[in-house]
């Protein structure tokens, strides 16, 4: 057998390990989930005395099913596929961020802030407002980056206790400089400019487009670039990177600064898209929402968008189920739940079978572009 052969072999090997670390697991929780749906979801109906058949049409209709459902899918998914990339680039970079939620608080907040100083037309109002949103949930996402890098902090519990910070944050901001005068409930002023539609007679918006632009781009960067190759190769092994001449800690802090900047431009689009103002409680947890799919996806950009497109359908189809049969939204958090017990568990089966000598995710992700980029020492230069 020739070197070629078995390099040839050793490359499809690693392709086929990446591809499925990538979307394996999680494409056994999605197959799991559809059949825990028909049983675990028609088995609580059934106790709760609601006929399963009109849940589930409820369920289709609200989602996937109707136009309106479609739209309002939509709508529901753009925040969580924003929050899903932001983790999903510190993910790569070995960085577990939790603080989606906050991040998304403040870029709700900056964005608000922009939209109501900033000057016309509409498409500079937005644009500035969205730039602004997006900043303010880098800023925020680049204290805990930093001393995760430099302090050796760890980035769950900071970012765990970010979030409530932001939450308090804008409370305080609706309750004092920014509440609109004579509201009976704490709110801004209505902002002058909010994103068009994108479907008409629909609640979706052009924010869509705009994270699914950013989810090409996402992948491509950390996929494709110089940069994202050390971001990940420093998650898979930071001694290791820093040992070829990676800069560990300055990828550590990049890699934060852009996951916070597209959780907090997630916060912008739900404000200016949606809701016109911002209030206390705007997100019912897009953040976390966001941190599902991204594990789901086990950090790949364009699975992240996918699997947020889902969690966005199931929200907006089990608010129409409620609506129709008066079953509770909770049928939808069971199912959720249970879909990523599944997935968790179909990964770590599949990693005490994997490739010898590769027991991490990041570890697997190491494709044949990877291996081209990494003969050249030039790449990896700090």
């Amino acid at each position: 057998m020739t070197p070629t052969t078995v390099e040839d072999r050793r490359s499809r090997r690693r392709t086929t390990a990446h591809l499925w670390t990538t979307f394996g697991p999680a494409a056994v929780g999605v197959v799991a989930g559809f059949f825990l749906i028909i049983i675990v979801g028609g088995l609580l109906m059934v106790i709760s005395g609601i006929s399963p058949l009109e849940g589930f049409d409820g369920l289709w209709k609200g989602s996937f099913g109707s136009t309106i459902g479609f739209g309002s899918a939509l709508l529901r998914s753009t925040p969580v596929i924003l929050t899903g990339l932001g983790v999903a680039v510190a993910y790569r970079a070995g960085v577990f961020n939790v603080g989606a939620e906050g991040q998304l608080f403040i870029g709700g907040l900056c964005g608000t802030i922009g939209a109501l100083v900033a000057p016309g037309p509409a498409a500079l109002n937005i644009a500035l407002a969205l730039i602004a949103g997006f900043l303010g949930g880098a800023l925020w996402a680049g204290l805990p980056g930093y001393l995760k890098a430099y302090r050796g902090v760890n980035e769950i519990i900071s970012t765990v206790l970010f979030n409530f910070v932001a939450i308090q944050v804008v409370a305080y901001a609706v309750n004092g400089p920014l509440e609109e005068a004579g509201s009976v409930s704490p709110q801004s002023e209505r902002l002058p400019y909010g994103i068009p539609g994108l479907i008409p007679n629909t609640s979706a918006n052009y924010g869509f487009v705009l994270a699914v632009l950013l989810t090409a781009f996402i992948w491509w960067y950390t996929t494709r670039t110089h940069q994202g190759l050390r971001m990940r190769a420093v998650g898979g092994n930071p001694l290791a990177a820093r040992y070829v001449g990676v800069n560990d800690r300055r990828s550590i802090v990049w890699a934060m600064l852009i996951s916070g900047g597209l959780a907090g431009l997630g916060g912008a689009v739900e404000v200016l898209g949606l809701h016109h103002r911002l209030f206390p409680g705007f997100s019912p947890g897009f953040g976390f929402e966001g941190l599902i799919a991204a594990i789901l996806a086990s950090g790949n950009a364009i699975a992240t968008m996918v699997f947020a497109v889902l969690i966005g359908g199931l929200r907006s189809g089990g608010e129409e189920m409620q609506r129709n049969t008066g079953a509770p939204i909770a049928f939808v958090f069971i199912i959720q739940g249970l879909i990523i017990l599944v997935a968790a568990g179909s990964r770590t089966r599949y990693r005490r079978s994997a490739v010898p000598g590769q027991d991490s995710a990041a570890a697997h992700d190491a494709g044949p572009y990877d291996a081209k980029l990494l003969e050249s020492p030039e790449s990896m230069d700090a």
